[in-house]
């Protein structure tokens, strides 16, 4: 969304667009642009784009909303597994699509809000296979910064430094067959994405499986499961996924002799 500039706008209404000041900016590269070369880009002075925007930061975020708007939901009917993975190829698409684009979403805490109906979709859908809504959004955000991170370090091997190096031939200058970590060619393609994803993936299958063996059925009882085995501290249950849930939010679930009505204590 476009931030309108306060007070009285002067001069004569720009010959280009909120859209036309985004693109030049995108092609700039979205973590690195200013706003005079924007300016530069169009053809314009440099006070004409701040008739639309207010400064660089409003600029930013109407090419993150631009950005957002280039993912795409996956298709009904998939597994939790394979959202996930859909997810992870949709975000690595993006970053493709937009230089910059990786360190300017860590380097802004509001980056999430230009794609809220996208992370409504995604949320609804990983629900209606059976997780819950917390876990849910856990799972996304997990597997979302973990793809941004990868890029970051997939862009940097990439780029060339003031020597006309790129950053994967600096590493291979610096290491040797016996370094702990040594240079591939995939390092410049996806690095490690795909395998860290599918190791996210596979440790979620297993805390899935285990809670649903121990209660014997919906994934939303997990909460259940997991506070007949944490400690209490001060009458608060810590959970794995970012819940923290009291005594009394539990509701009463009667499984064996290990729980009692919430009002009844334990």
């Amino acid at each position: 969304m476009v931030t309108p500039r306060l007070g009285r706008k002067t001069g004569p209404k720009p010959k280009f667009t909120s859209e036309d000041a985004v693109m030049a900016a995108l092609g700039l590269g979205i973590d690195r642009f200013t706003i005079a070369g924007v300016a530069t880009q169009l053809g314009v002075a440099t006070s004409a784009v701040y008739r639309l925007f207010d400064n660089r930061d409003a600029l930013v975020h109407a090419c993150l909303a631009h950005a957002g708007r280039s993912m795409t939901p996956p298709p009904d009917g998939m597994s939790w597994q394979d959202i996930l993975r859909h997810a992870a190829e949709e975000v690595w698409a993006c970053c493709e699509k937009y230089p910059g684009l990786d360190i300017t979403i860590f380097q802004f805490p509001s980056a999430f809000t230009h794609i809220e109906d996208y992370l409504r979709n995604i949320v609804s859908q990983l629900v209606k296979t059976g997780l819950g809504q917390e876990q849910a959004a856990f799972a996304f955000d997990f597997i979302g910064d973990t793809t941004v991170a990868c890029h970051i370090g997939v862009a940097a091997l990439r780029q060339v430094g003031d020597d006309g190096r790129t950053g994967i031939e600096v590493v291979r200058d610096r290491t040797s067959d016996t370094s702990i970590y040594i240079p591939e060619p995939g390092w410049t393609d996806r690095g490690t994405l795909d395998r860290k994803v599918e190791f996210i993936i596979r440790g979620m299958e297993k805390e899935v499986g285990k809670h649903k063996k121990i209660i014997g059925g919906s994934v939303n009882s997990i909460i259940v499961a997991e506070l007949l085995q944490r400690p209490k501290l001060s009458g608060i249950f810590l959970l794995p996924n970012k819940i923290t849930i009291t005594i009394k939010q539990c509701a009463y679930q009667g499984v064996g002799n290990q729980t009692k009505n919430p009002d009844g204590g334990r």
